[in-house]
């Protein structure tokens, strides 16, 4: 008799996790993903503003990354401390090069300039591969989850027949 509550508490507890806990998980891990990497899918989307990088120092402390001025075509006014996001490696970059650029701004990351907008060669570069994979794991999770928890239910509950 005492072994029923225990495994109606596991079950309960297990149902919480299935129903609550993993999906909840799993948009927990697509809205990091978003937060974290939404200039790199608003450029390939086409968004941000075009302008003008003029390089103006590079900075090696966690990578190296030039640093500059943007001045966009649609707005009046340099930005100044934008990072260039040298995806494919531009080779030739010195001290005062001018690059046409798409200047794309988030909450976490203010003043990141892509060069030019996305083309197709683009999408191959490892740093859009990378985070196009990483997309695609909660994607992954949520059809696994729906497989496993709503669509095993279903086919429990009709295996029950009407008398369940």
């Amino acid at each position: 008799m005492q072994d029923q509550p225990l495994a109606s508490r596991s079950g309960g507890q297990k149902a919480v996790g299935n129903w609550v806990v993993m999906p909840a998980l799993i948009l927990l891990f697509a809205v990091v993903y978003l937060a974290l990497f939404s200039p790199l899918i608003s450029w390939i989307a086409g968004g941000g503003n075009q302008g003008i990088f003029v390089a103006r120092e590079l900075d090696c402390h966690k990578g190296c990354a030039w640093f500059g001025d943007f001045t966009g075509t649609n707005q009046p006014g340099v930005l100044r401390d934008v990072r260039f996001a040298n995806l494919s490696d531009q080779p030739g970059i010195t001290k005062g090069t001018a690059i046409p650029v798409m200047d794309i701004s988030s909450v976490l990351f203010h003043g990141v300039a892509y060069p030019r907008p996305a083309t197709s060669r683009d999408f191959l570069s490892p740093a859009v591969l990378v985070v196009a994979l990483l997309g695609l794991v909660p994607v992954i999770l949520l059809l696994l989850w729906i497989w496993t928890v709503p669509l095993r239910h279903r086919r429990a509950k009709a295996a029950a027949g009407p008398a369940g």
